[in-house]
């Protein structure tokens, strides 16, 4: 904004579907006589408890459901050596196994599944749950449900834990200014608090549920992804404390990049010995990772005992698409799940301008897409089309790719077709191909 401005003093400042946060750090750094707001692109704190409350809602309908039903899915009997942590159906993609691990060939293990996880990236809730349970059913290897040993209890604890993580927020953190050379982000600070507390309030609901699976299972091993987000933090923090002997595998499940911040750790979190959790970041006693170069970035975030996967399951699928020769040029516009609306506008004018091309945008399949629905209904060229097929299919015809975020960038390098990646105004660009040399992930 300064350099934009020349830091010189302003008359009047139009903000336009701008949050609160960017509009309070906004006016902490430029000089301007008159501001106004003709709209704001906020969620509030009250909407944010109603969507807690709902949450927390369809977990003890659901969980109520499971009670009454005739699904026995607790197997306390089973004496399992290796527990895969895993959540059905996001990434069972083939409907058998999870496309993480690939298929399990350790005799005595069994999946540890959740449906119904912390609400964010799946919800199956009530009779769609039900439904999710038959279809896990169905699978090939043996498996127990998380979420079939929560108990009333848990799920009341964990909103009490809510309501007092809100009142610690409003109450005690809010009072201070908080800066950063020079910029307010007090706004900035107290959505990323609310929205933490309110997914860490979900995740301490399976707390109990897993040390009562660990107690029953007694497993050698346990292997889980997303290490290094929050959900598969608390497994490694529970398990250090509570189950030291158990060998914590973590597993890469996506892209890495230098600018993916939560990936790394300072120098001092990583204690194997230390149950000093406030200090120190329980992880993984080793990790499987999926190429060369995820290999230096993890080392550099500080990880340790990293192996170089064989085989990377999640990718097999690649070596089978077929490539074809097409006469026209045809380009795929793949979107993340929170920016579909944003790549639109970027690519307006060039998809209008450019009639020889064939434009096919690729929604998310979990993205938030109400608002570039909207904009869809009124933009309708000739060449351009929305994608309503598996991506394999895309990729077997396609030109180029165009991405901002999306895993599907390095897929695409991956088997030769050249990538554009898309850099939205002021946003972090997150995608590892901004680490790349050219062509790195070319398949030989």
């Amino acid at each position: 904004i300064l350099k934009k401005t020349g830091n010189n003093d302003l008359d009047k400042v139009i903000f336009k579907n701008c949050s609160n946060a960017f509009i309070e750090s906004a006016l902490s750094i430029i000089k301007v006589k008159e501001h106004r707001i003709s709209k704001r692109k906020n969620i509030s704190s009250s909407a944010m408890f109603g969507r807690q409350l709902r949450f927390f809602f369809r977990v003890l309908y659901s969980s109520f459901l499971l009670k009454f039903s005739k699904n026995n899915l607790r197997h306390d009997d089973q004496k399992i050596d290796s527990l895969y942590f895993t959540r059905f159906p996001l990434h069972f993609d083939n409907g058998s196994e999870d496309s993480i691990y690939g298929k399990i060939k350790h005799p005595n293990s069994a999946y540890l599944v959740s449906i119904m996880t912390d609400g964010i990236h799946q919800s199956f809730y009530g009779k769609k749950f039900l439904t999710t349970i038959a279809k896990l059913n169905k699978i090939n290897t043996p498996f127990i449900l998380l979420d079939s040993f929560l108990s009333l209890s848990d799920i009341f604890k964990s909103f009490i834990y809510y309501l007092r993580f809100k009142s610690l927020l409003h109450f005690r953190l809010v009072k201070k200014d908080l800066f950063f050379e020079g910029i307010k982000l007090n706004e900035y600070i107290f959505y990323e608090l609310s929205y933490s507390f309110m997914r860490l309030a979900r995740q301490l609901m399976y707390v109990r549920p897993i040390l009562d699976i660990m107690e029953i299972t007694r497993p050698k091993e346990f292997h889980y992804y997303l290490f290094e987000f929050s959900f598969g933090r608390l497994f490694s923090a529970f398990l250090s404390s509570n189950y030291p002997q158990i060998k914590r595998i973590g597993y890469q499940h996506g892209p890495i990049s230098r600018r993916k911040l939560l990936f790394f750790l300072s120098k001092n979190e990583i204690n194997f010995e230390s149950n000093d959790l406030l200090n120190c970041v329980p992880t993984p006693h080793s990790i499987e990772v999926e190429d060369e170069f995820s290999l230096s970035l993890y080392a550099e975030a500080g990880y340790e005992n990293l192996n170089l996967m064989a085989r990377v399951p999640r990718l097999e699928s690649l070596f089978d698409i077929k490539r074809k020769e097409s006469k026209s040029r045809n380009v795929l516009i793949v979107c993340g799940s929170n920016d579909a609306f944003f790549i639109l506008n970027f690519l307006r004018s060039e998809i209008l301008a450019s009639k020889d091309t064939n434009y096919i945008f690729k929604l998310h399949p979990r993205g938030n897409n109400k608002s570039v629905m909207t904009a869809l209904d009124n933009f309708k060229p000739s060449n351009f089309e929305i994608a309503n097929k598996d991506l394999a299919y895309y990729l077997e015809f396609i030109s180029e790719v165009y991405v901002t975020y999306s895993s599907v960038g390095v897929e695409a390098m991956k088997i030769g077709i050249p990538v554009r990646l898309i850099d939205l105004p002021n946003l972090i660009q997150e995608s590892p191909i901004k680490d790349l040399p050219e062509n790195k992930f070319l398949i030989q």
